[in-house]
């Protein structure tokens, strides 16, 4: 979100991956590993998950990610892919997901303090 102008703290930095990047990943970068891919339902979303520590920075990898709504439901996460947006840093291009579908994930997940953060940067 820092990429398309929000200027706050990231926790972390999320990657929605192929179960062949996420495996490749947890192979190669071993050292770095803090929880070992597997399953994981954290608070409204479950996936197949990884977690390491680059540089000080925790990355989360994702892979076949559902997310609880707030009616209860579960439901597989497919339409991110519709919601991407290509960033350019000198010659390197960084896909993220658009602010309106930040916004859109975080009400159907009931995320009140980052609805709050992007409703005051739509200002």
């Amino acid at each position: 979100m820092q990429l398309q102008g929000l200027s706050h703290d990231a926790q972390d930095i999320d990657i929605l991956a192929s179960p062949q990047f996420s495996e490749a990943a947890s192979r190669e970068l071993s050292p770095q590993v803090v929880f070992p891919l597997q399953r994981t339902r954290m608070q409204n979303i479950e996936s197949l998950y990884s977690r390491f520590i680059m540089e000080g920075v925790s990355v989360d990898v994702m892979v076949d990610v559902s997310n609880r709504g707030s009616d209860g439901i579960w439901r597989f996460h497919t339409e991110w892919v519709n919601h991407i947006c290509q960033y350019h840093l000198g010659s390197i291009n960084i896909p993220v997901l658009s602010l309106s579908y930040e916004m859109e994930i975080s009400t159907m997940l009931g995320l009140e303090k980052k609805i709050k953060m992007l409703l005051e940067f739509d200002r």
